[in-house]
């Protein structure tokens, strides 16, 4: 990978660092980001600012939770702490991504984050007006620029082993999302339940808290006749879509785990732009105009038995 600015002429040791909050895809998208700081400064440390349940999805790595506690100090003119300021003393590169980019965040955040690290580096998680490529490639740019576009980064969670657990060998089926607008009809996931459960394949409902949350929505029986699965952390999602069979779900996070571990993937996308947002790796049904409705149960059903066949 080339680098689109001179950050390779840092000395060895020290740290590098990445800032990024957001939910669980917000952070599986940078993987490659992170693995490009990675090879920036091979000796150095590295450490996550954002969610720690989901910066352990990047592997070995110092955390700092972006929620509270002392970064929150950072938003604020009193500047980092001192325990902050000591664990990002030998800071070679900072790489921070906010929304907007740097024109967007308060200038007394810039100022604090550069109080941290001599080199900062603003990126901006979300697409720029008119953008074509993957979000993987955006996310990159402030290492690297957009000029080799003709390979996706493909995001991957670095499971030290992939242990047998209750998911192994099943189809998952998520019924959720983070939107309402997202989310494929409840009832067409049970059609899709019920053609598997007459092709005799082991099945399971990934069921989180907004699932649960949203309860009322979903059709007794998609709850009732197969197995529920309620990991406990992004960690242990990742574990067990490692040893799934096929993971089928809308636009969501977990839709991005499973691809990132290398489960096959099929995600229902809906207005959101799939070339940018997909799962990279993934298979990818998009609702005609948009609407989540469009999507005939027999379309997905038929890319399930493709799937399945392969």
């Amino acid at each position: 990978m080339s680098l689109a600015r001179d950050v390779t002429s840092v000395t060895d040791g020290g740290c590098v660092g990445l800032v990024r909050g957001g939910a669980l895809g917000d952070f599986v998208l940078p993987l490659p980001l992170i693995d490009a700081l990675r090879n920036v400064v091979p000796s150095a440390r590295l450490v996550l600012v954002g969610e720690p349940s989901t910066t352990r999805l990047a592997g070995a790595a110092d955390r700092v939770a972006a929620e509270g506690g002392d970064w929150a100090r950072m938003f604020t003119p009193d500047g980092p702490s001192q325990a902050l300021t000591r664990r990002f003393a030998d800071c070679h590169l900072l790489v921070a991504c906010l929304p907007g980019g740097p024109e967007s965040a308060p200038s007394h955040y810039l100022r604090n984050l550069r109080s941290l690290c001599n080199q900062v580096l603003i990126g901006d998680p979300r697409p720029e007006s008119g953008q074509t490529y993957h979000m993987t490639h955006r996310l990159l740019e402030p290492l690297r620029g957009a000029d080799d576009l003709t390979v996706e980064p493909r995001p991957v969670i670095p499971l030290p082993s992939h242990p047998r657990s209750e998911a192994s060998g099943l189809v998952i089926l998520h019924p959720g999302s983070g939107g309402r607008s997202k989310c494929w009809p409840a009832e067409r996931f049970l059609n899709v339940l019920q053609w598997l459960q007459q092709q005799a394949v082991p099945t399971g409902i990934l069921w989180g808290p907004a699932e649960q949350a949203r309860r009322e929505e979903f059709p007794p029986e998609l709850v009732s006749s197969a197995r529920l699965l309620s990991p406990d952390s992004a960690w242990q999602l990742a574990q067990q879509l490692a040893g799934a069979r096929l993971y089928i779900g809308n636009d969501s996070g977990p839709g991005h785990v499973a691809a990132a571990v290398n489960c096959p993937t099929l995600s229902l996308f809906g207005p959101t732009e799939a070339r940018l947002w997909r799962p990279v790796g993934a298979r990818v049904l998009q609702a005609p105009d948009g609407d989540m409705e469009n999507l005939a149960s027999s379309t997905v059903i038929d890319a399930v038995a493709d799937m399945l066949s392969a």
